[in-house]
């Protein structure tokens, strides 16, 4: 490379026999002239160097700011799938729980049905019972009436009492058959409407485990719109964040380019050059 040169003085000394004959020709003066106006064309090449030499420095610091960004982004975008991958996890567990709830609930009116019929069949016979025992009531009282005919009568043929004591023992008897009778579907109208009772309780509280599970399945519903729109609004999320990085690395690009044709190493060694001649 050239050697360069602080001073018109400096060139002549060190250029005496180049410029010997311009002395000769008393044209230093001229030449000093051409040697200053370069001065001030070499200062304004100087000072373009050292605003590229800053702008470089600037455009260094601008990247590695750019890319620690792209860095924060990045693993932003890996948050936004590993959460996005949580839902749906969280998703599918509560499409399981809801599946066996349902199936909780098909059995529970399956059972529920079932417990109807009984009741049905239980209130059938309770109203069977109750008409066999308000025969059996009729029959009783026309019995009863029957034997204060045969008291009546009894007290009337004192006199017959001799012949007619066997037909009184045999009335005794069918009196006592009817009484045991009477008390036997007493007994069994207690227990039909005790079996009643228990039936009516356990409808009543299948009916409120229906409600509890129709309440807890709705919760689930809930949960799950609220989860599916999370995840839309997530998958959105990271949509417009991968747009944003796909622009800015593009931009990026452009901006590199566009430094690379305008102020790369081939204009600056150019000038570099122009400025040590």
């Amino acid at each position: 490379m050239s050697k360069v040169f602080g001073s018109f003085a400096e060139l002549v000394e060190s250029n005496k026999g180049l410029f010997e004959r311009a002395k000769k020709n008393n044209q230093m003066g001229m030449c000093e002239a051409i040697w200053n106006s370069r001065s001030f064309e070499v200062s304004q090449l100087k000072s373009q160097i050292e605003k590229i030499l800053s702008g470089q420095k600037m455009m260094k610091s601008e990247t590695t700011l750019i890319q620690e960004d792209m860095k924060m982004a990045k693993k932003k975008v890996e948050e936004l799938e590993n959460l996005l991958c949580q839902s749906q996890r969280d998703k599918g567990q509560l499409d399981l729980e809801l599946t066996n709830l349902r199936t909780q609930i098909q059995q529970i009116e399956s059972e529920r049905e079932k417990e109807a019929l009984v009741v049905q069949t239980a209130q059938s016979e309770k109203e069977f019972f109750e008409a066999q025992i308000k025969k059996l009531e009729s029959e009783l009282k026309l019995e009863k009436a029957q034997k204060e005919e045969l008291l009546v009568e009894n007290k009337e043929l004192v006199s017959e009492l001799d012949e007619t004591t066997l037909n009184l023992k045999e009335q005794v008897v069918k009196t006592r058959s009817l009484t045991e009778t009477c008390a036997q579907l007493e007994t069994e109208k207690a227990k039909v409407i005790k079996a009643y009772k228990i039936m009516k309780e356990q409808a009543q509280e299948l009916s409120q485990v229906k409600e509890s599970h129709e309440l807890l399945i709705e919760g689930l519903e809930k949960t799950n719109r609220s989860l599916e729109s999370e995840r839309d609004t997530l998958k959105k999320a990271l949509a417009e964040s991968r747009s944003e990085v796909t622009n800015f690395v593009e931009a990026f690009e452009q901006f590199k380019t566009h430094i690379d044709k305008n102020n790369g190493p081939k204009s600056l060694q150019r000038r570099t050059t122009e400025v040590t001649q």
